[in-house]
């Protein structure tokens, strides 16, 4: 009896999988860089006209406007929002200060990012995550520890 053949992957499959990753971070891209000029006011033509393609291409790597929207918001939290305000949460500080610190990061990320805080209020609800000042609120906790956490709201 003839053993069966194994399959053996030419690895086109995992070339094509990472270019479509890498096309979708493109969009991704595109589309905040026309948030950043529009705000809450952008529209999927913005983002065909920042990355030079046609609805049809984008549609080619997202469901709809909100899958989009949903990526953008996600880029917006961890590559933006939560890293700059989870490092001013320095645990040698006391509770007041450290809130006095991440609250500052806040206001001042908001004061240079205007249209990124727009956006994220005018579309928190989109995509499966849903709430994004939520999830926001449960990354910084989960950054701060059980502890601290209940100090801090406590305050």
């Amino acid at each position: 009896m003839a053993a069966s053949p194994v399959k053996t992957s030419d690895g086109r499959s995992e070339r094509w999988r990472a270019h479509k990753e890498a096309r979708r971070q493109e969009f991704v891209d595109a589309a905040l860089t026309a948030v950043r000029r529009k705000g809450a006011a952008v529209r999927l033509d913005d983002v065909c006209s920042v990355a030079n393609v046609s609805k049809t291409v984008i549609y080619r790597h997202f469901r709809d406007k909100d899958d989009l929207f949903a990526a953008v918001l996600e880029q917006i939290a961890g590559e933006i929002f939560l890293p700059r305000i989870v490092s001013q949460l320095d645990p040698g500080l006391d509770d007041y200060a450290m809130l006095r610190a991440a609250i500052g990061s806040y206001v001042a990320l908001v004061s240079e990012e205007p249209q990124l805080y727009r956006f994220v209020f005018a579309y928190s609800g989109v995509g499966e995550r849903g709430d994004f000042v939520g999830s926001m609120e449960s990354a910084i906790a989960q950054a701060l520890g059980p502890s601290q956490t209940n100090t801090i709201w406590a305050l």
